[in-house]
């Protein structure tokens, strides 16, 4: 005890976080040890008869730790067993159905005149024509005078754009190709589509495209 006393302020300091890193290194490597390294939990428990009855301790079975004359060993693990996979649940109603596309490939002989190549389905019909003397055309017209609506961009050897929103018909003529690319629709009767139409000129010439309906 004298010769704790006798230790000046700076022994004194040393000695204290000499102990303090001893006890912490203690606590640390037995904290590390609960629960042991596969996961289970060791403990022990007071057997019926005895003064401990039924108290609960743990214990650090990795340091070789047992359990007491007057208990009895109890090991549990950290993380419980899998569940059983529960029942499939019903199966949800099926959504509906998309617009789909629709594609056409044709041919038309020279001075065929304005033939139909597709309905879009909103009042507005897509027509193909090959003149005679080498010039393909496209059109897309409606029934109803004034109630075409269109935009996007036609083009033969120039690219041309479209936006009208009150036409009966618009249309591309050229050679060698003509391309259509537009959304229109008759204001008075459906939603717009999307035309992809293209036209080439020849012996016979030749049509082909896709039409996109919207929801």
């Amino acid at each position: 005890m004298n010769r704790l006393q006798s230790l000046n302020r700076g022994g004194r300091l040393l000695l204290a976080l000499a102990v303090g890193g001893a006890v912490y290194g203690i606590a640390t490597a037995v904290q590390a040890s609960i629960p042991s390294a596969n996961g289970v939990i060791h403990g022990c428990y007071g057997k019926p008869g005895t003064p401990y009855k039924g108290q609960l301790r743990v214990r650090d079975a990795d340091q070789g730790e047992q359990c007491r004359y007057y208990e009895n060993p109890l090991d549990w693990s950290q993380t419980g067993p899998t569940g059983v996979t529960g029942p499939t649940g019903p199966t949800g109603p099926t959504g509906p159905t998309g617009p789909g596309a629709t594609s056409f490939a044709t041919t038309l002989p020279e001075g065929s005149g304005f033939q139909t190549l597709a309905d879009l389905g909103n009042g507005v019909t897509l027509k193909g024509n090959c003149i005679s003397g080498g010039t393909a055309s496209l059109q897309l017209s409606v029934a109803g005078v004034g109630n075409l609506q269109a935009s996007g961009t036609a083009s033969n050897t120039t690219v041309f754009p479209i936006d009208t929103n009150s036409t009966t018909s618009i249309g591309i003529s050229g050679n060698p190709d003509v391309d259509l690319d537009v959304i229109a629709r008759d204001k008075s009767v459906g939603p717009f589509a999307r035309v992809d139409a293209h036209g080439s000129v020849g012996t016979p010439c030749t049509f082909w495209g896709m039409i996109i309906p919207s929801t």
